[in-house]
């Protein structure tokens, strides 16, 4: 995913050259391919995306109470 989004110019090494930004929106389609193509591999998008320090299962389960 990472390797596509650099190729396609969407994903660029900063002057860092440790990190990376978008230089455009991107619309991904699932939490986890945002989270692998920030982390560089495989990871559950729904655990690791944080918002105020609760991932997206745990504010998801508490909209369902």
């Amino acid at each position: 995913m990472r390797k596509s989004l650099i190729a396609s110019g969407v994903l660029e090494e900063n002057s860092n050259k440790k990190l990376y930004e978008f230089t455009d929106d991107y619309i991904f389609y699932s939490p986890s391919y945002a989270a692998a193509a920030i982390a560089g591999g495989s990871v559950n998008g729904r655990r690791e995306w944080k918002y105020k320090g609760k991932n997206l299962n745990e504010m998801e389960s508490e909209d369902l109470k």
